[in-house]
């Protein structure tokens, strides 16, 4: 079944996919926000990582530790804030790439009104 659209005949496919392109977008700008959020956390808990790592900062009130499994935690916590800073930068290309998809697809629907539009 077809519905008229400004004259022209409009499957009701076409339809859904524009309602679908839409939520695309949408479901990418809320995506992006997300991530944005998650890395402005982790960033925030990077630097205050920095600050204590400093050769001041308060990791050295640790200096003293003789115990093997003191030394070995601690170089765990780094090792694991040295994965953190490798995984905010891949979610700094994830944000950037969701910037891009969403233009991309925010094209498309602004094509898509500007067809339907005209037809």
């Amino acid at each position: 079944m077809k519905s008229k659209v400004h004259g022209v005949s409009a499957s009701p496919r076409d339809q859904g996919q524009r309602m679908d392109t839409q939520q695309t977008l949408e479901d990418l700008v809320y995506l992006k926000g997300v991530l944005q959020d998650l890395r402005a956390h982790i960033s925030m808990t990077l630097l205050v990582w920095k600050d204590f790592s400093r050769v001041d900062g308060h990791i050295s009130f640790f200096s003293d530790m003789t115990g093997k499994d003191a030394n070995i935690s601690l170089e765990r916590i780094k090792q694991s804030f040295t994965q953190l800073e490798l995984l905010e930068q891949k979610l700094s290309l994830l944000c950037r790439h969701c910037t891009d998809s969403a233009g991309d697809v925010g094209q498309l629907v602004k094509t898509l009104a500007f067809v339907d539009h005209h037809l």
